[in-house]
C-alpha cells in the first residue's frame, strides 16, 4: 500500500466528503430509508448524521481499511448501531431480499465491476409490490423510440464506451467462447446481451436494449438515428475505429425473407443453424466493423441485431414449433463463460428480468 493511500488519500475523502454542498442532498436521499438499511461504501461514516431519527440500525460495508479511523469516531458518536463489515460491492453475504433499503452515495464510480455490485444489491434488496409489478421490462423496436428516447441510449452507450466498460465487452467477444457456430450460439449471446444492457441501465433505469427489426421492410435499411454513429472504441487490448460498408436494402430484404423458414424448424439444431446463417448474412451486409467478429461490437447496431437475434428465438421459444426445444449442451458447454450462467438461466427471459414488446 502506498503512503499516498495510507495517509493522504483517506484525509483528503473526508475532507471533501464532509462539503457543505453535500449536506443537503444526504439529507434529501436518506430521508426515505426505513426498515433493515445496507449502506454501500460507508467511507468515512458521513451520511450516520444525515439518517432519519427512526433509523435506529444498519449495516454497512467498506472495503477500505484505512478509512476506520475516520468511521469509527463517528460510529461511537452516533445513536446508530452500525453491523460494519469489510467488504466489496460485488460479493455480499447477506440472502436474498434481506433489506428494506439499501443506500449508496457517491460510491459506484469507485467500485471495480459497478454492474456486478448492482446485481448483488437488486438481490438482496427487497422490492416493493408496486416495483415488482413494473417488472420485467420491456425492449422495443429500436424504430419506435422517440428522440429523446434515442438521446438516453446513445448517451448511456457513450458512458460505458468511455468508462471502458463497452471495450472489455468487445474484447470478450473477440475470445475463443465456442459462441459461434456451436449450440451456444443462442443462450451465450442472450447472456452477452444483458451484460451490456445491465451496465446501460446502470447509466439510465429507463434505457432497454432497442432491437431492429430488419424483418420489416421499413428497416431494411441502417436505422437513420443511427446512420453517423460510428464511435471510436478502445478496448483493453487495441483501438476499433467503427466503420460501415451497408449494401442495398434489397439485399437485405432477400436475407431477411429466411426468417420464415427458420421460425418453422422443428429442432433447436436447425433452428438456430438457419437463424445464426441469417445473422451471419447481416453482418456482412452492414460490413466494415461488423464484418469481422472481433471488432464487430464496437458498432452500436451489433446489440440492437443481435436483440433482434434474440427476440426471434423467444419467438421460436414460445411457438409450438419451438415450445421446450432447449440447446442440448451440458458439461463445460453448458457454461456460458467467462460468466457463471447455465445454458438452463437462459430459457426463460421473463425470468431473466426482460421480454420484448
Amino acid at each position: 500500500m502506498s503512503f499516498y493511500h495510507h495517509y493522504v488519500s483517506p484525509h483528503l475523502l473526508d475532507l471533501a466528503m464532509s462539503s457543505k454542498a453535500f449536506r443537503k442532498p444526504r439529507a434529501r436521499t436518506l430521508a426515505p430509508a426505513q426498515g433493515r438499511i445496507l449502506e454501500i461504501g460507508f467511507g468515512t461514516g458521513m451520511n450516520l448524521q444525515y439518517y432519519p431519527d427512526t433509523v435506529r440500525r444498519i449495516e454497512a460495508i467498506d472495503p477500505d481499511l484505512d478509512l476506520d479511523r475516520f468511521s469509527q469516531p463517528r460510529i461511537d458518536a452516533s445513536s446508530i448501531e452500525v453491523d460494519f463489515h469489510h467488504l466489496d460491492a460485488e460479493h455480499l453475504p447477506f440472502e436474498a431480499e434481506r433489506f428494506d433499503t439499501v443506500v449508496s452515495t457517491l460510491t459506484l464510480c469507485s467500485i471495480p465491476d459497478v454492474v456486478h455490485a448492482l446485481g448483488e444489491i437488486r438481490r438482496v434488496l427487497k422490492l416493493p409490490p408496486w416495483l415488482r409489478f413494473l417488472l420485467p421490462y420491456k425492449r422495443r423496436d429500436q424504430a419506435s423510440l422517440t428522440a429523446l428516447e434515442q438521446q438516453r441510449f446513445l448517451c448511456a452507450f457513450e458512458v460505458l464506451n468511455a468508462n471502458g466498460t463497452l471495450g472489455q465487452l468487445v474484447d470478450i467477444h473477440a475470445q475463443p467462447h465456442q459462441m459461434h457456430h456451436t449450440l451456444r450460439f443462442l443462450p451465450w449471446h442472450r447472456i452477452y446481451l444483458i451484460k451490456l444492457e445491465q451496465a446501460l441501465r446502470a447509466i439510465h433505469p429507463d434505457v432497454t436494449l432497442p432491437y431492429w427489426d430488419w424483418t420489416k421492410s421499413t428497416e431494411q435499411s441502417i436505422p437513420v438515428w443511427l446512420a453517423g454513429v460510428t464511435p471510436t472504441v478502445v478496448t483493453p487490448t487495441r483501438t476499433i475505429a467503427v466503420t460501415r460498408a451497408s449494401n442495398s436494402s434489397s439485399d437485405l430484404a432477400t436475407i431477411a425473407s429466411n426468417t420464415p423458414t427458420a421460425l418453422a424448424q422443428t429442432t433447436f439444431n436447425t433452428f438456430t443453424s438457419t437463424l445464426e446463417g441469417i445473422h451471419d448474412s447481416i453482418h456482412v451486409w452492414v460490413g466494415g466493423t461488423m464484418g469481422s467478429i472481433p471488432t464487430a461490437p464496437a458498432d452500436p447496431l451489433f446489440w440492437m441485431h443481435h436483440c433482434n437475434i434474440d427476440r426471434l428465438w423467444w419467438q421460436w421459444q414460445t411457438s409450438s414449433a419451438g415450445a421446450g426445444k432447449n440447446p442440448p449442451v451440458s458439461g463445460a458447454a453448458a457454461v456460458m463463460d467467462p460468466w457463471p450462467a447455465t445454458e438452463a438461466d437462459t430459457r426463460d427471459i421473463v425470468a431473466l428480468g426482460y421480454t420484448y414488446a
